[in-house]
This record gives structure tokens, C-alpha cells and sequence, in this order.
């Protein structure tokens, strides 16, 4: 036996698994195209092999690399899998589609697009995105917290994470020697690296906030009040720190309505990285710094690209939206998916929303939800419409 027969026996196993994942019902077809690109390019990989001789080990180094990437993709078609969880709000999937297109490739036609969206759960509560694989990098990766997929008052997280992938695709190059006038203390490579990855935070918080009004704050909220943490990562601002950036946002002639209780949600301790010296902390504080001069040049990046006329938040249209709620009706000509959620948290906010109605919390929880879910429904098939004509 060599290494040729190990890596060979491996590779067919995975493609084996790729050709059972296809076989799954795919609720989108974005999740099924990603499986057989997946297929095609490790079928290559296993049918270059046969030009090999059984007992040729020279290509030794190809063998690393193609399990290299067995290793970092097997994950991948896990989180492809989970994505037709029936668990999941699929009716979610394809208005965060069209934002996530209108994003980042925005004026171009609907048939030239090159963008794919999956959308999945994950065994994390920490909500992610993940472009740093190469053989998909076509394709938008959310992963939200199982215990989250269906609920839609959480769907503007997603927002955030769809920030990411605008700064990683087509900002942070061009960004970059603007960014660094910001700093003002001398650093290495590694400062820098946390310098430009709370600029990445703090820009996909501003995006969120652009996308969803003040739904992305109470979602903000939800996820990260009261802390779970003892140490603070050096690539993110604290907490209380975002919590601020965002309370600042009321510049940004948009929608804004911070409430009164907001600071007190996020006044816990956020240690300094564990095993920091006192130089260190003295760095990260002069990182902080630099990233609140970031801050403005960071705004007007993201409402460059996130523009009202496409992404509205409407004061008027959310008292419409919530009237028809406090009915149980799913309303119509919404105007956006923000103005939707934006409506949703202040029914789920406030303790008298539907008091008549003689039901228990986790019923008025349940019911909210599916209104929320049946109302973005409706605003799909509206677009779909519109875009028919």
C-alpha cells in the first residue's frame, strides 16, 4: 500500500457521500448546485489520480493538498445539508436572496448574476458567514443557530453577515490605505490585523442597522446581551463599544429609534484577551481609538451601498404594518423586508400586543412568528410580481 491508495480510498468516500447528499430534497437550488460543484471538482481531483501509476508516490504533495480540502469541505456539506432542515424558515430564503444580489451586485441584470445564497443552521449560537472557501466562492454562506433558523426576528443578524461578505469580496483593498490614516499609534502586523477586523465588525453592524432600522438592534440585542464571555477577542470592539457605534448611527438620516433602556443592556465586563501584558492592553485601547476615527468614513461606505431607495425604512409603513398585525392579518405592499421585522419587534416588544386574545406567552410567541413569516411571505410574491412585468 502507499499514499496514492489511502487518498484515493478517502477521496471516493466523500464523493460517495456527495452523490447521497444529492439525493436529499433541496427546498432552493442554490444548496443543490453547490453539492455538485463540490462533486465535479473532487471527481477531477480522484480521476486525475488514475493517470498515476499505482506505485508512483512522487505526487505526494498533491495527495496533502486534496486532503486538505477534503478536510475543509466535508464540513461544508454538512452545513449544505442542514440547509433543507425542514426546520428552517425557507420562507426567509429568497427575500434575503434578493437583498443579498441587490447588495452585491447591485444594477446588474437578474440573469447575468453571479451570486448563490445558502442559508443554514448551525450547532453554534454565534451566527457566521463563510467565504473563505475557494471552490464555492461564488456563493453567500450563512449559518444561523439552530435554535434561531425559524425564527424571523432574528433574520436581521443576517444582515451583519452579509456586511461581511460586501467588505471580504470588494472593500477591504480599496479601503485599506484610507483605513490606515485612522491609526494613531505605531503597531506590527498583528495590531493591524485587529485594527482592520474591528473596522470589518464595526461596518457589518452599521450594514445591519442600514438593512433592518431598529429590528437589527433589538436583534443586536437578543444576541448579545448580557455577554457570555470572560475575555474579550482583540478582533472585535467590546460589546458596550458596538452598542455605542450603533446609538450613534441617529447621524444616518434614516430611521433610528434607540430605546431608552439600550446602554444598560450591555454595561457588563469585558476582560482585556486572556494572557495580556499591560502593553497590550494599552494597544488595544489605542486600536479602539483608531476604529471610533474609523467610524464616519465606515457609514459613509456602507450607505453607499446600502441605499434607502432600494433598503426603505418607514416609519409610517411600520405603524401600517403593526395595526394590521394587532388584527392578525398579514398586510400587503409592505415596502421592504426591514419595515416587516422593524414592525414584528414592536408587537414582540410590547407586553399588550394581542391582551384580548386569552393567550399564554409561547402561544403569542408562536403566533407572532408565523404572522411575521406568512406577511414576508406575501412580500416575495409581490416582488415576484413586479419583477414578471
Amino acid at each position: 500500500m502507499n499514499a496514492k491508495f489511502y487518498a484515493n480510498k478517502r477521496i471516493k468516500a466523500f464523493i460517495l457521500q456527495l452523490k447521497s447528499l444529492l439525493t436529499s430534497e433541496f427546498p432552493y437550488k442554490d444548496s443543490r448546485s453547490a453539492v455538485i460543484d463540490l462533486f465535479r471538482d473532487f471527481n477531477a481531483r480522484l480521476n486525475k489520480y488514475n493517470e498515476w501509476e499505482l506505485d508512483d508516490i512522487q505526487p505526494i504533495d498533491r495527495f496533502k493538498t486534496d486532503l486538505s480540502k477534503l478536510y475543509q469541505y466535508i464540513h461544508m456539506a454538512g452545513f449544505i445539508l442542514r440547509s433543507t432542515n425542514v426546520r428552517n424558515a425557507f420562507e426567509l430564503y429568497q427575500p434575503l436572496l434578493r437583498m443579498v444580489l441587490n447588495i452585491l451586485e447591485p444594477g446588474i441584470e437578474t440573469h447575468k448574476r453571479q451570486t448563490k445564497l445558502i442559508l443554514s443552521s448551525e450547532w453554534n449560537y454565534i451566527p457566521y458567514v463563510i467565504d473563505r472557501y475557494d471552490l464555492l466562492e461564488d456563493y453567500v454562506l450563512i449559518g444561523l443557530p439552530s435554535s434561531e433558523s425559524s425564527n424571523p426576528l432574528f433574520l436581521p443578524i443576517a444582515g451583519h453577515e452579509i456586511g461581511h461578505s460586501l467588505w471580504r469580496k470588494s472593500l477591504l483593498s480599496p479601503l485599506k490605505p484610507d483605513l490606515r490614516k485612522k491609526i494613531k499609534f505605531d503597531i506590527g502586523s498583528d495590531e493591524e490585523c485587529w485594527f482592520f477586523r474591528q473596522c470589518e465588525e464595526t461596518f457589518c453592524d452599521i450594514v445591519g442597522y442600514l438593512l433592518f432600522g431598529d429590528s437589527f438592534l433589538h436583534s443586536f440585542a437578543y444576541l448579545a446581551s448580557p455577554g457570555t464571555t470572560r475575555y474579550r477577542s482583540g478582533e472585535y470592539p467590546t460589546t458596550l463599544q458596538r452598542a455605542k457605534n450603533l446609538k450613534a448611527l441617529h447621524k444616518v438620516d434614516r430611521f433610528l429609534d434607540v430605546p431608552d433602556y439600550w446602554d444598560s443592556l450591555f454595561e457588563f465586563e469585558e476582560s482585556p484577551p486572556k494572557d495580556s501584558d499591560i502593553n497590550a492592553i494599552d494597544t488595544l485601547s489605542s486600536i479602539d481609538q483608531s476604529v471610533k476615527n474609523a467610524i464616519p468614513l465606515l457609514i459613509d461606505e456602507a450607505s453607499e451601498r446600502v441605499k434607502p431607495e432600494f433598503f426603505p425604512i418607514e416609519p409610517d409603513k411600520i405603524d401600517q404594518i403593526v395595526r394590521k398585525f394587532e388584527k392578525v392579518i398579514p398586510p400587503s405592499d409592505c415596502g421592504s423586508l426591514g419595515n416587516i421585522i422593524c414592525a414584528g419587534w414592536k408587537c414582540y416588544l410590547n407586553p399588550d400586543f394581542w391582551e384580548d386574545y386569552g393567550l399564554d406567552e409561547d402561544e403569542k410567541d408562536r403566533a407572532l412568528k408565523d404572522l411575521i413569516i406568512k406577511t414576508i411571505e406575501i412580500f416575495e410574491v409581490e416582488n415576484m410580481k413586479a419583477d414578471s412585468k
